[in-house]
């Protein structure tokens, strides 16, 4: 089996997260994800409406 190493960021944000006001947190995370064109991978996993959540 062939592994590839990759850097990068993990960020796990809780149910309190800010959307509604300055949104730090959201903000902080596209500034280490390089912009708006990441690619980006959201697990919904503990959440009991994950499609909602997932948006």
């Amino acid at each position: 089996m062939l592994l590839h190493s990759t850097q990068g960021h993990l960020v796990i944000i809780g149910g309190a997260v800010d959307l509604d006001g300055e949104c730090k947190i959201l903000k902080r995370f596209v500034d280490l994800a390089q912009g708006r064109n990441a690619r980006i991978v959201v697990l919904t996993v503990a959440s009991g409406e994950p499609r909602e959540a997932g948006r």
